[in-house]
């Protein structure tokens, strides 16, 4: 906006200098003086703004900063530039005397306080002189104009600093002896004893290098001395093994490699975990030290031992084959300790495996998986008695059936046994006990068990065992239908309620048969009753009673008292022999009922005359020419048998078991001759299976595929033979051209 004149307005006129202006001859030396020994006082703890005194004021850093900008723009900035160097030296030998004494003081902790000092002496002067930094470098101990180009060797004012401190350093020996005394401290005070009291002296001491420029050469120089500590270290704990378990030198090991890597933060902590991992922990990864002693119950040292191996290369699986070895070990031990013991005992053996599961699957919840398939299959068939004692731990299990009855493990060690059939065999066979004799805690466990088994060897493996279930129902329904048929409401029942249960053919085992047992005439009556009711149900089908099966509810009376037995069709036949009269010898008695096996006829007399008093209910008396082993061990035809008139009881219903045939080595032998002879039917049919598809095939691919189809322990020699038999019965036929050809004969 224009001004307006007035008449009060005067025109200004500015003259030209008749001489151009010159600087004092001076001025350099004055101001760069004062300029450096304003920033020196500084570091001489002086204030360089103080408060007026009797010496002349210290000018302010404005004044500093404008006075800098003064003489670089008179072309003073090279000068000025080696001044402040040499300045930078003075500074740094007033910081580091020659007079300091570091006997009495740590030469580090020395450090630690006086380089912050003179560091913030760096710091001003760098603001102050920022006119100079800008526009020049140093370079090659001369002072350079900055360009445009990076160049790596030109150093700016603060890196010049910090090199005079550097070279302090070096002019009075002092870099080697605080590296020194760095490392002891770094080794003795940090990693040996632990703790955080030196973390910060060791840190600051390490960013000083940092700023130097020589923190790569001295981490360089460390990495030896590092590596072997470590290794003198390690052989100190082998060579102390018996002091020092694996167990305490894995946990040392765990400590140091988190404390190195949380607290050791001013070193690489890559660089730190590969040295502490490769001369600490892999030398002893091995089954001498830290594998020699591993305890699969002991979790925490497992995941501990886990988390480290898994850092080394191969480490885990190192460990893994040491935990399979011991689970081998330890497997095989117990299924070894089973087979060389006279009566083994099945589930001291299968529990001792269950735990063995069990434990290995509390440390795979922490750990992860472990391949242990092929050790198992090695444990699970090492004796073709591990496949009959598993169907028998069942069976117990079973039997004493709890709420915590846990299914899983015992499929899991189902699944690698290979001799199936024979667990088929023995379990089917117990099964049946516990259906027939009453003796099932849970029928959904049972079904649940077998169904298990079907999803695992499929639907012709549990045909049968489904097929028991299938009767156990089907019989109740029938006795609910024949309770309400003409036949058993017109019939005298005598006042014996009277069960039947219907087994079919094939699917339940052999039992013995007493054809000749002598039934009262109450039995008898309702067997005849039952009959014509199913006759008449169903034509063309046959019973046969099965009596070695029977249970009965007889009432016993006494004095005053009356008791109810539960007893088996024997037991209760010998037992109503009394009501005709008071005493009997076992002659009489087998004449009596029937019973031609004189065996089961004392186990019958004995379980009712021996063991608890609860149980006994007749009293034997033998002649006294009798010996002792006899009168104590065997009932002779001479023994009278007679009521035991001074039974009692607090219990008014009193089941009493009938004497166990113990299973001796002929029946198993028997069962065990079963399984095989089907397997030999088995492998016929595989092989006529095979043949009928190929037509022709050599040995070479059959032997292999049958094998793998049948799924039982066989061996070649065993199929080898199956083919001779098959080929004298004219199913099959070698090739005449070549004789490992065979070829199928429609």
């Amino acid at each position: 906006m224009p001004i307006a004149k007035t008449k009060s307005s005067k025109k200004i006129t500015i003259k030209p200098f008749s001489r151009p202006p010159k600087l004092p001859p001076d001025f350099y030396d004055k101001t760069s003086e004062e300029l450096l020994s304003a920033t020196t006082s500084m570091l001489r703890h002086k204030n360089v703004s103080s408060t007026p005194t009797k010496k002349p004021p210290s000018p302010s850093l404005q004044h500093c900063y404008n006075s800098v900008v003064n003489l670089v723009s008179h072309q003073f900035g090279p000068r000025l530039y080696q001044d402040l160097v040499l300045e930078f030296q003075s500074s740094a030998r007033l910081i580091l005397p020659d007079s300091t004494d570091t006997s009495s003081l740590s030469l580090l902790t020395f450090l630690a306080e006086q380089y912050p000092k003179f560091v913030d002496y760096l710091l001003l002067v760098r603001h102050v002189f920022l006119a100079l930094d800008r526009p020049y470098v140093w370079k090659d101990n001369e002072v350079k104009k900055r360009t445009t180009s990076q160049d790596h060797q030109a150093i700016t004012l603060l890196e010049v600093g910090l090199h005079q401190f550097h070279q302090r350093l070096l002019e009075l020996s002092w870099d080697e002896d605080a590296y020194q005394e760095w490392w002891k401290l770094l080794w003795r005070g940090s990693f040996l004893e632990g703790g955080s009291r030196h973390l910060g002296l060791l840190e600051s001491t390490m960013n000083m290098w940092k700023d130097l420029g020589v923190a790569r050469s001295k981490i360089r120089q460390t990495q030896p001395l590092l590596e072997s500590s470590l290794e003198e270290l390690s052989s100190e704990w082998q060579s102390n093994a018996g002091k020092y378990s694996g167990e305490a030198f894995l946990k040392f090991v765990s400590k140091q490699w988190h404390y190195v890597s949380e607290q050791w933060t001013f070193l690489p902590k890559t660089w730190l975990r590969t040295i502490l991992e490769a001369r600490l922990l892999e030398p002893h990864l091995n089954n001498n030290y830290l594998l020699k002693e591993l305890d699969i119950t002991n979790v925490e040292h497992c995941q501990r031992l886990w988390f480290l191996a898994a850092r080394l290369d191969d480490g885990l699986k190192h460990v893994m084959d040491a935990v399979a070895a011991l689970v081998r070990k330890v497997g095989l031990a117990h299924v070894t300790s089973g087979t060389s013991a006279i009566s083994a005992s099945p589930k001291l053996i299968i529990s001792s495996l269950l735990q063995l599961h069990s434990q290995l699957g509390t440390l795979q919840k922490v750990v992860g998986d472990i391949p242990l398939k092929a050790v198992w299959t090695e444990i699970m068939n090492h004796s073709s008695l591990v496949a009959e004692w598993l169907a028998k731990y069942v069976d117990i299990e079973f039997k004493n059936f709890k709420s915590e009855t846990s299914l899983e493990p015992l499929l899991y060690l189902f699944t690698h046994v290979q001799a199936k059939d024979v667990f088929e065999a023995f379990y089917k066979k117990d099964l049946a006990k516990r259906l027939l004799l009453n003796r099932v805690h849970s029928m959904d466990l049972e079904r649940q068990f077998v169904s298990l088994l079907k999803t695992e060897c499929g639907a012709g493996y549990t045909s049968k065992m489904e097929g028991m279930f299938q009767d156990v129902e089907w019989s109740r329904e029938s006795l609910a239908r024949y309770k309400t048929s003409p036949e058993f409401l017109e019939s005298d029942t005598g006042g014996v309620d009277f069960e039947v249960q219907i087994l079919t053919t094939g699917y339940w085992p052999v039992y013995p048969q007493y054809s000749s047992l002598i039934l009262p005439p109450e039995l008898t009556n309702l067997q005849n009753c039952f009959w014509n009711h199913y006759k008449s149900k169903y034509q063309g089908r046959k019973i046969g009673w099965q009596y070695a099966l029977g249970n009965c509810t007889i009432k016993f009376h006494i004095g005053n008292k009356t008791y109810e037995f539960i007893v088996n069709l024997c037991q209760s036949l010998v037992l109503m022999c009394f009501n005709e009269r008071s005493s009997w010898t076992m002659p009489e008695l087998k004449q009596r009922i029937g019973l031609e096996d004189d065996e089961e006829l004392e186990r019958t007399i004995l379980s009712m005359s021996g063991g608890k008093d609860q149980f006994r209910i007749l009293v034997r008396k033998k002649p006294k020419t009798a010996t002792t082993k006899t009168a104590s061990q065997i009932i002779g035809p001479d023994d009278l048998i007679q009521i035991n008139e001074r039974f009692s009881s607090n219990l008014r219903r009193i089941r009493i078991p009938n004497l166990l045939k113990k299973e001796t080595k002929e029946e198993r032998d028997k069962v065990v001759e079963s399984v095989s002879r089907d397997r030999l039917y088995l492998m016929d049919a595989v092989l006529v299976r095979i043949l009928k598809a190929r037509k022709t095939i050599l040995h070479q691919q059959l032997i292999p595929q049958v094998l793998e189809q049948i799924k039982v322990p066989a061996q070649p020699s065993d199929i080898k033979k199956r083919i001779e038999s098959l080929i004298e019965r004219e199913y099959m036929e070698r090739d005449e051209k070549d004789r490992n050809r065979y070829n199928y004969l429609a």
